[in-house]
């Protein structure tokens, strides 16, 4: 019965939803059973998601491979599984090239965007697992495979986050480095 009523959700908002399903990380180690469970493909379904969230006062976790051998993503409310956000563009503004991810983009899609732009260019400190995914890796500030280049959270310089009012909010040292600053590592509550 759960996995029809699934389907019906699925075709009636659009994008993948699973209902009580239990989730589990890579290792095995971490466990939960959300209310529910999405798989947002577009960041407009996202913030729809975060909008209905907020209306229904449940939070909301991301996951994507399940890395990390912590709780952080455990949760009674929403799990967000973000791996189709994922889109990786390279452009040059006055900073110089910047990488524009996705929070689902894997190491290895940003890496593979790189090196095909031309001209080739490489991450300053990359992770040293290719398939962990760049909101992940950013969010818990993680450290790439380099000791002199910071973490990798250090790396960004600027982000959009989908707030619960359902809109996003960009961040950025130039905007406010104290908002920027909190929101490179953010761990939730």
């Amino acid at each position: 019965m759960t996995e029809l009523l699934n389907k019906l959700e699925n075709l009636v908002t659009g994008h993948a939803t699973q209902s009580n399903v239990p989730w589990h990380n890579w290792a095995g180690n971490q466990t939960c059973t959300p209310a529910k469970t999405f798989y947002p493909r577009s960041v407009d379904e996202l913030k729809k998601i975060v909008k209905q969230a907020a209306d229904e006062g449940r939070g909301i976790r991301c996951v994507s491979e399940g890395h990390s051998w912590s709780s952080i993503t455990n949760t009674n409310g929403y799990l967000v599984n973000v791996t189709q956000l994922n889109k990786v563009v390279v452009k040059s503004d006055k900073l110089g090239w910047l990488v524009t991810a996705g929070s689902g983009a894997t190491f290895s899609q940003v890496d593979e965007t790189l090196k095909t732009h031309n001209p080739p260019l490489t991450l300053v400190s990359a992770t040293v697992l290719d398939n962990v995914r760049v909101g992940g890796v950013v969010a818990t500030g993680s450290h790439g495979a380099m000791t002199k280049s910071g973490t990798i959270p250090e790396q960004v310089v600027s982000m959009t986050i989908v707030a619960a009012d359902g809109q996003e909010h960009e961040f950025s040292d130039e905007l406010n480095p104290v908002e920027m600053s909190a929101a490179r590592v953010n761990l939730g509550k």
